[in-house]
């Protein structure tokens, strides 16, 4: 699908017309049909069809739609328009730049399709990350103009949509946009329109309507995936649990919190090196090394140094691939752990924070630097 821009510039030059032949057929200015071809005006809707009369042509071939399934091409457009998220970038700006882009391009397809939920949904939620991102960059004038727009499309969406996974993760984006707008009463109102465990219940029932059905085999599949679902939730609360008591100064309960995790990998995963969902572990171990740190036990922050390095390495032999794992809890999962390669030496670069300067001088500090600076 081209834009009518374009297509008005196809069909002109397809009969030999100039652009001020056309502006008089139209009784317009060429300077506006100058305007139509390159994008920086549109035609009135009063000239919509006098458009399609002039070129001999239905109105579905000047907007570009004809012959086109609009499931199929909005499912198309996030699926270009995602793609480049799923590789690695060597710099952050990079990154960033590629999400301006893929929120664009949904902002120019709402264009022609104005109550796409699916797509709605897509900008939505790329939205919210990408005002965060001007947030961070101190651009408050732009973050504020693309939460205007997430707020918008969050109301068609939860005005339009019968789907109920789509209106719960609606309100979750809200809650993290009204959050980042500082307004935490309007966060809260979206919040309580969640239920507890929100994201495990669908589960929970299909795993009960597999075994009223005798379906042991789709029992066992289903509850595995609620297993995974859980354990993603736990990382996701434990790790920020610990970030809180860190940030407090309660560095033996951060550690605590922070342990917890690295508890459950004996009882879940056995000894089986790859342990998703449960990607952040090399982040979480770099959370106790610090509370070591703070406590002034150098040994122990080390031996984590250590224990991340380690949790990267095995990470990376499993990177873009996808896996299964012999445990019973996830046996029927299948985990991907995307990118295009994995260098545990491009994700350690934490070595020289200032916090760990009194490291500096320890042997097995030294040792792991040493490690690092010979990988390829």
């Amino acid at each position: 699908m081209t834009n009518i821009g374009q297509n008005i510039k196809k069909l002109r030059r397809e009969r030999n017309l100039t652009q001020e032949e056309l502006a008089e057929q139209l009784n317009v200015t060429a300077q506006a049909v100058s305007k139509w071809e390159n994008g920086t005006g549109l035609p009135d809707i009063s000239q919509v069809v006098p458009l399609s009369n002039v070129f001999g042509v239905p109105t579905d071939v000047l907007f570009g739609t004809q012959n086109v399934n609009r499931d199929e091409e909005v499912e198309r457009i996030i699926k270009e328009a995602s793609a480049p998220q799923r590789l690695n970038y060597e710099t952050e700006e990079e990154e960033f730049q590629v999400s301006v882009k893929e929120y664009e391009t949904y902002i120019e397809a709402l264009k022609t399709y104005p109550n796409s939920i699916p797509l709605l949904h897509a900008a939505l939620s790329r939205g919210s990350n990408l005002a965060h991102a001007y947030q961070k960059r101190d651009n408050q004038e732009r973050a504020a103009e693309i939460w205007k727009e997430c707020i918008r499309q969050a109301n068609v969406i939860l005005n339009s949509s019968n789907d109920i996974s789509m209106i719960l993760d609606t309100h979750h984006w809200l809650v993290w946009t009204y959050c980042d707008m500082g307004d935490f009463v309007k966060a809260e109102e979206h919040a309580e329109q969640m239920p507890q465990g929100f994201g495990n219940e669908s589960g929970m029932m299909k795993s009960w309507i597999k075994r009223a059905a005798r379906d042991t085999d789709g029992e066992i599949e289903v509850r595995c995936g609620n297993i995974a679902g859980i354990l993603d939730l736990l990382e996701s609360e434990i790790r920020p649990l610990g970030d809180a008591y860190f940030r407090k100064g309660q560095y033996e309960d951060a550690i605590r919190v922070y342990r917890s995790l690295y508890d459950l990998l004996p009882v879940i995963y056995g000894s089986e090196e790859y342990t998703p969902p449960l990607h952040t572990l090399p982040w979480v171990a770099y959370g106790i090394s610090s509370s070591y740190v703070m406590l002034g036990k150098y040994d122990e922050a080390v031996e984590w140094l250590w224990k991340d390095f380690e949790h990267l390495c095995n990470s990376a032999k499993h990177y873009n691939k996808t896996e299964t794992l012999e445990t019973p809890l996830l046996r029927t999962c299948k985990f991907r752990f995307f990118g295009e390669a994995m260098n545990p030496k491009d994700h350690i670069d934490y070595l020289d924070v200032p916090r760990f300067n009194v490291l500096h001088d320890h042997p097995r500090y030294r040792e792991l630097v040493e490690k690092l600076a010979f990988m390829d």
